[in-house]
């Protein structure tokens, strides 16, 4: 009998060590790292003028570049115009972008017509537009790990190359 009870002893130990060490295996395993989504904006219109600001509707294309799914339920953005805040906006959603996805998010900006009006003016004298889209996404993302993901995307436009048309 008191062999049974050093075998049965030596079992229990055993498979207490051989959970800890899953345990501690699996809880060290190192995540990959995120990478922020790629955020552009892909349309713009014109929904509504007032006296003192202009509406926009618009469509953010948002690229997931990692393998898990981001669930985004809120964007914060703006943009900016030769470092004028053109517009801005944010927006409560229920969207879920797959790993190595894109999807289009019509969202909803608003401007100051003062703004709009003083950007204008300084075109005359400036051959280029400097433009800037700025703000994050928050939601959960792989397993329900909660972040906020900044993006930034800059540019310019060089308005002496458009088509004579347009300008």
């Amino acid at each position: 009998m008191p062999q049974v009870l050093s075998k049965i002893k030596a079992r229990r130990v055993t498979s207490i060590f051989l959970l800890a060490f899953l345990a501690l295996t699996f809880s060290c395993t190192p995540k990959r790292p995120i990478v922020n989504p790629k955020v552009q904006l892909s349309n713009l219109t014109v929904k509504d003028v007032s006296l003192s600001h202009i509406n926009y509707g618009a469509t953010i294309s948002v690229y997931n570049p990692n393998l898990d799914n981001i669930d985004i339920d809120y964007i914060e953005y703006e943009i900016l115009l030769n470092n004028l805040k053109f517009m801005d906006g944010a927006e409560q959603l229920d969207v879920t972008i797959p790993g190595h996805a894109k999807k289009e998010i019509a969202v909803t900006l608003s401007g100051s017509l003062f703004n709009v009006l003083q950007l204008l003016s300084s075109l005359a004298s400036q051959p280029k537009i400097h433009f800037e889209m700025k703000g994050y996404l928050s939601g959960s993302f792989g397993a329900g790990e909660r972040l906020n993901l900044p993006f930034n995307e800059k540019g310019s436009l060089d308005l002496e190359q458009l088509d004579p048309k347009i300008r």
